[in-house]
């Protein structure tokens, strides 16, 4: 319920996405020790899907292509390079942002289309600030409010 899928790659092989809005209490300094966060900028960790719950990927906003990323839209890129993280621990620019996730949602080929065909989805247009910026707890309600759904209660 209320889950907000990223879609990260959509092509013949199939769909993989990672839910934006499923943080956890975990901290990346808990996950990873040798991450070393200053004390009020801490980073926590999203679950990103039921799928491989041992990988471990990024979604990142910078103003230029990171190494080791794939482009998704705009300035946001994805990426599983330890390295770019560990980058981004020591040494954080201005303006770039990251998230961490925990796993992945995954579709066979055609099988999320099938679920969008049946109104099982609803599909909106990407942006950075639903990511980056906003509580996770806003993301849907915020992303729904603005897409021409009729909701009645039985």
């Amino acid at each position: 319920m209320e889950t907000v899928i990223l879609l990260t790659q959509h092509d013949g092989r199939g769909t993989v996405g990672l839910i934006i809005n499923r943080p956890t209490k975990l901290r990346l300094s808990d996950i990873f020790p040798e991450f070393k966060e200053r004390p009020g900028e801490e980073h926590y960790a999203f679950i990103g899907g039921p799928v491989g719950m041992d990988l471990v990927q990024m979604l990142v906003y910078f103003r230029s292509k990171p190494a080791n990323s794939q482009w998704i839209f705009d300035n946001v890129y994805v990426s599983s390079s330890k390295t770019l993280l560990n980058n981004l621990a020591k040494s954080p620019k201005t303006g770039d942002q990251f998230r961490v996730y925990a796993g992945y949602a995954g579709w066979l080929p055609g099988q999320l289309e099938r679920e969008v065909s049946r109104g099982d989805w609803h599909v909106v247009q990407a942006d950075a600030e639903s990511i980056f910026k906003k509580a996770s707890e806003d993301i849907w309600p915020d992303l729904i409010g603005g897409s021409e759904v009729i909701r009645i209660k039985l």
